[in-house]
C-alpha cells in the first residue's frame, strides 16, 4: 500500500461510504452528521493495511450532534462491515472490518455493495 500523508481531504470512496451509512441507517441528527461529512478530513490511517481512517471535523464549519455512540451506523458488504463512529458529538472514525479477505481490502466498498444498514 502506498504511503499516504495525513491529514488529507476525504477520498471520494470515503466520502461516499460515510454519506451512504449516515443516510441509509436512520441515525439521529442525520442532517447534522451529513454537514460534518462535508467539513471532515482524514486525520490518520489504521496501523494495518486496511482503509480505516480517523476523522477530524472542522468545528467552524459544522455543529456537533448531541450524543456519543460507538459506532453510530453499520452496513454489511460481501466480506465484512463498514462502521461510522462518533466521539464527543463529532464524526471520529470510518472503519472497515473484514472476515475472509487476506490481505485486507485496500479501499472501502462502493455504496452499491453495502446492505443491511442499521444504527449502531
Amino acid at each position: 500500500m502506498p504511503s499516504v500523508s495525513f491529514p488529507r481531504p476525504l477520498s471520494p470512496p470515503e466520502r461516499a461510504a460515510l454519506r451512504d451509512l449516515i443516510e441509509r441507517a436512520g441515525v439521529p441528527e442525520r442532517d447534522v452528521l451529513l454537514a460534518q461529512v462535508d467539513a471532515a478530513e482524514a486525520l490518520s490511517g489504521c496501523a494495518c493495511p486496511c482503509p480505516t481512517i480517523s476523522l477530524r471535523v472542522d468545528p467552524t464549519a459544522a455543529e456537533p450532534v448531541e450524543y456519543t455512540a460507538k459506532p453510530i451506523a453499520t452496513a454489511d458488504y460481501d466480506d465484512g462491515a463498514v462502521m461510522v463512529w462518533v466521539e464527543d458529538g463529532w464524526l471520529s472514525h470510518l472503519e472497515l472490518t473484514w472476515y475472509v479477505a487476506d490481505p485486507p481490502p485496500s479501499a472501502f466498498p462502493p455504496p452499491t455493495s453495502m446492505s443491511n444498514h442499521r444504527v449502531g
